[in-house]
């Protein structure tokens, strides 16, 4: 039950990245004991519990800003990792453990993991406005987990359905999904990646080699803005990861 299950996690997360203000449930008066009080215990529950089924619904909920309420900067810290733990696990079971889920699902998991990869990477955006580190990290993990997601689900359209419904309406969001674009011929090159069909793998591979002109003109429109602004880094920097990445694997 996810329900039963996010509180452990919780629980768990803050003993392994904040054990200095988690505490035991015991009191003088209580005899109820943290099943966590050590780290060591903490560690082994997650990574158990991420080969479970129910960790997809509870790291979907993890990745909601809404599930957690950050009042301070040690908040807003454990509120990041805990994030960072949920994309991760989210990444590692779009390799290998989709058979966890009915084929039915996996659009609404795709669309799912669109939307926080479009709320985090407009945060990113605009951290440095408010003073704030960005969480580059987090994206580059869910950029990960929608990149092996595509391959599991033979999205063959995956290129343009991103430049349309991300990149068209954000374009600030480009260097973003150039990230994302990186990740998809690695993700498809992953010595990870499980699949019922491997004969599918090959003809998602063909698909990237005849839309790789979809990268190229993104990478092209990059660069061009690049040309008016030469103190965007972060552009030039993704646009040559992007390249090498389809020039290496595809």
């Amino acid at each position: 039950d996810p329900e039963q299950e996010l509180p452990r996690v919780l629980l768990a997360l803050q003993t392994v990245y904040a054990p200095n203000t988690s505490s035991s449930t015991a009191g003088p008066n209580n005899n109820a004991v943290s099943p966590f009080d050590r780290r060591d215990v903490a560690d082994q529950y997650l990574t158990s519990f991420q080969r479970t089924a129910v960790a997809w619904i509870v790291c979907d909920r993890l990745l909601s800003t809404a599930d957690v309420n950050s009042t301070t900067t040690e908040d807003s810290t454990l509120r990041t990792q805990r994030q960072f733990f949920a994309a991760q696990t989210l990444h590692a079971k779009c390799l290998s453990d989709v058979y966890q889920l009915p084929p039915s699902s996996l659009p609404s998991l795709r669309d799912s993991l669109l939307n926080h990869f479009l709320t985090h990477a407009t945060d990113s955006v605009r951290a440095p406005l408010e003073n704030r580190p960005a969480n580059r990290p987090l994206v580059t993990r869910l950029s990960m987990a929608i990149a092996s997601l595509a391959v599991q689900m033979g999205w063959t359209t995956c290129l343009t359905d991103i430049t349309n419904s991300i990149l068209t309406p954000h374009p600030e969001l480009g260097p973003a999904v150039l990230e994302l674009f990186r990740s998809i011929p690695e993700e498809a090159d992953s010595n990870r990646l499980v699949l019922a069909n491997e004969e599918d793998l090959w003809n998602y591979r063909d698909m990237l080699r005849n839309s790789s002109h979809v990268v190229l003109g993104l990478c092209e429109q990059a660069v061009q803005s690049i040309s008016s602004n030469s103190s965007d880094v972060a552009t030039t920097e993704a646009v040559l990861s992007c390249l090498q990445s389809w020039i290496r694997i595809v």
